[in-house]
C-alpha cells in the first residue's frame, strides 16, 4: 500500500500559562532541543510530509526553525487554537495546496509520537471527514458539582482521550472551521469542528505515552518515554 502524503500544521501561538515559566511550554527543552522541534520531527518521521506550517504568536521571541528537509513556513496565529489552525490552513491554500490534500494538525507540546501511529492515522482518513489518534480512558471518571462534591461515577467504557495528530482533507477542515466561526461555535480540537458539520470522525488508537506537556511533571514523564532523561 502506497504511503499517503500530507502537509503538517502545528498551532503554537499559546502561552501555556499552567506550565509556570516565562517562555511558552513548547520551548521547554528535552535533550537540548525544544519540544516543538521534537513534535515536528516525530510527525515527519511517520510519513511523507510535503510541507510544515507553524502558527506562532505575533510577539513570539523564542521560535527558531528546526533543521528539516521540507519547506517550513510560519504564520501569525490567533487567540484560540482554531484561529491558529485556520490561519495556517489558509496559508496552505494560498500557496497552491489543493483542497483534497491531506493535512495533519499536531500539538506543539506533544514531543513523543510513535511513527506507527502516524502511519495508521494516514491510512484511516475518510474523504469527507477526519481521523484522530485517541486513547481509551483508563482512570475512573467522576462527575463533580460546582462545590467539588462527587455527583456520580461516569461509565468510561465508551470514553476516549483525543490526542494529536488529527487529520482531514484541507478543504473539509477549512470549511468546518469556517462554519464554526460563523456560528460562534467554540471548538478545542479539529475533530470538534468536523463533528459540528455532522461529518465522520474515525478513531485510531494511539499510544497513551503521546502526552501533551501541560505541567512541569509532564515534561519529566514524556522525557522518560523518549529515553532522554
Amino acid at each position: 500500500m502506497s504511503q499517503r502524503c500530507f502537509h503538517l500544521v502545528v498551532p503554537a501561538a499559546g502561552i501555556g500559562s499552567r506550565f509556570g515559566t516565562q517562555q511558552p511550554k513548547q520551548y521547554a527543552s528535552i535533550a537540548n532541543k525544544p519540544i516543538i522541534h521534537h513534535a515536528i520531527e516525530a510527525c515527519l518521521a511517520g510519513g511523507q510530509c510535503l510541507s510544515v506550517a507553524v502558527a506562532l504568536a505575533a510577539a513570539d521571541q523564542y521560535w527558531q526553525s528546526p533543521n528539516v528537509d521540507v519547506p517550513l513556513n510560519t504564520v501569525t496565529g490567533g487567540a484560540e487554537r482554531a484561529d491558529s489552525v485556520f490561519a495556517a490552513l489558509q496559508s496552505l491554500r494560498s500557496s497552491g495546496v489543493s483542497d483534497d490534500a491531506l493535512v495533519l494538525v499536531h500539538d506543539a507540546a506533544r514531543p513523543y509520537l510513535p511513527k506507527q501511529d502516524v502511519a495508521a492515522l494516514l491510512e484511516s482518513v475518510p474523504d469527507d471527514g477526519a481521523a484522530i489518534l485517541a486513547a481509551p480512558v483508563a482512570d475512573t471518571i467522576k462527575q463533580v458539582s460546582a462545590d467539588s462534591r462527587v455527583e456520580k461515577t461516569v461509565d468510561r467504557s465508551q470514553l476516549w482521550r483525543a490526542l494529536t495528530p488529527q487529520a482531514a482533507p484541507l478543504g473539509v477542515l477549512l470549511a468546518a472551521l469556517e462554519h464554526c466561526r460563523q456560528q460562534s461555535v467554540v471548538v478545542t480540537d479539529e475533530a470538534s469542528a468536523i463533528e459540528a458539520r455532522g461529518l465522520e470522525v474515525v478513531i485510531v488508537q494511539g499510544s497513551a505515552a503521546n502526552i501533551k506537556v501541560t505541567l512541569p511533571e509532564d515534561l519529566v514523564a514524556v522525557a522518560a518515554y523518549m529515553g532522554r532523561v
